[in-house]
């Protein structure tokens, strides 16, 4: 139950970022992420053509474009993570939990994008599906790491023990462990 309630905690904090992120102005923005490739060295390939999108942005590089899809990528994939450890029992098992982690995942994405056309960004379709890629991806990895948990008893168990924790019965031998 604790699990639980700390995975919503921080999906809806991945959401306050996401909303935060999404409402600065697309010069903040483009500052950020000229400040991770400057992180990961990629400082040189800051180029910026001189030509204007329909927004009146200027069309930022090939790299700085792929940095900001990256980041879809990983924080919505994260998203769908912290949806399906919040979710993960009350639909079934595996396959029913990852599919509605994808559906919350891909709308929170669609209503990013449409509050992006309030913030004067612009909404991207190609943005949602990069989002969904990226839940996707999250949720492929934490499938493959559930059901590798139902076949390992002694894992199985621990995890059982620790996703319904019982705050009453922790004096209680864990299951994982052999009595002695």
């Amino acid at each position: 139950m604790i699990f639980r309630k700390l995975a919503w905690f921080f999906a809806v904090l991945c959401m306050a970022f996401l909303f935060f992120m999404s409402s600065r102005p697309i010069e903040q923005s483009r500052e950020d992420s000229a400040r991770v490739m400057a992180l990961f060295g990629l400082s040189d390939q800051v180029e910026y053509s001189g030509e204007v999108n329909e927004y009146g942005h200027v069309i930022l590089s090939q790299a700085h474009i792929m940095i900001r899809k990256y980041a879809h990528v990983v924080i919505y994939g994260a998203l769908a993570v912290l949806y399906f450890g919040s979710i993960y029992g009350y639909f079934g098992k595996i396959i029913p939990t990852a599919i509605i982690s994808l559906i919350l995942a891909t709308l929170y994405g669609i209503t990013d994008e449409i509050h992006q056309i309030f913030t004067n960004r612009g909404a991207s379709v190609q943005d949602v599906f990069i989002n969904a890629l990226g839940a996707i991806i999250g949720l492929a990895i934490i499938s493959a790491i559930f059901f590798a948990i139902e076949k390992i008893p002694r894992v199985k168990a621990f995890f059982s023990y620790v996703y319904d924790f019982d705050p009453q019965l922790k004096l209680r031998r864990p299951p994982w462990k052999k009595s002695v």
